[in-house]
């Protein structure tokens, strides 16, 4: 059902954009390969970051619900994008309560994600709020593969994460320097690097993992209910 809806894929360059703030939309991607972010331009001119997708995320779901855009999005690294229009989409998630209801699940994840940036962003200091990036960055990737190395790719500039963050490039490198210094991790090259230390990492950052929490099973359980109102309707 879900592949039907993707009628083509589409490759992104570092920095393109995939859509902007306030204009009309039609359709809601997935993300195959890559790294995108979706921010908006505040009035002095400086850029917010909200969210940050990795292979496996939706983007637009709020499309569903809004007719214009409501941030911006674009590439953070190459990457591809599937595209899938909004109006079948609609039309299958009416059809099938079960697929809906991971939709939802997905769309209450990605509430419970931002208020946790929130609250981290407000509370803690650079270097903490550092650590919580990367500790987020290391839990979505294990979600993809549970057993992955130590080795983190992250082809984000400083000055990218400190507009996550909502500090300076230069305040970015300082805290990195610091988190090296203190043995939690160690630059590979300019696009990676290694966590010498994840659990202490979290508790600087006083990480709390949704992912690790996820009920998974409720997850397979719709899925299955999915897949079998397809064969019964194909029947």
């Amino acid at each position: 059902m879900l592949l039907a809806l993707f009628h083509y894929e589409k490759s992104y360059d570092d920095g393109e954009a995939v859509f902007a703030n306030g204009t009309d939309q039609s359709t809601f991607f997935v993300v195959l390969e890559g790294w995108f972010y979706s921010y908006v331009i505040l009035p002095d001119g400086s850029r917010q970051v909200h969210d940050v997708y990795h292979a496996g995320d939706v983007i637009g779901l709020d499309h569903m619900s809004w007719a214009v855009s409501t941030t911006s999005v674009a590439a953070a690294s190459n990457g591809r994008l599937a595209v899938a229009p909004l109006l079948p989409a609609r039309r299958m998630l009416l059809r099938n309560p079960h697929l809906s209801a991971i939709f939802y699940s997905l769309h209450m994840l990605t509430n419970v994600q931002l208020l946790d940036r929130i609250t981290a962003v407000a509370r803690l200091g650079a270097y903490e709020s550092l650590a919580y990036f990367l500790s987020d960055a290391i839990a979505r990737r294990r979600v993809l593969e549970a057993d992955f190395p130590s080795e983190l790719y992250l082809p984000l500039s400083q000055k990218f994460i400190a507009d996550c963050l909502g500090l300076s490039a230069v305040h970015v490198s300082r805290q990195f320097n610091k988190l090296i210094e203190n043995k939690l991790l160690r630059r590979l090259s300019r696009s990676s690097i290694q966590i010498l230390d994840e659990d202490r990492l979290r508790k600087i950052a006083d990480y709390n993992d949704r992912y690790a929490n996820l009920d998974r099973q409720r997850f397979e359980r719709e899925l299955s209910r999915a897949l079998d109102g397809q064969t019964m309707s194909a029947e």
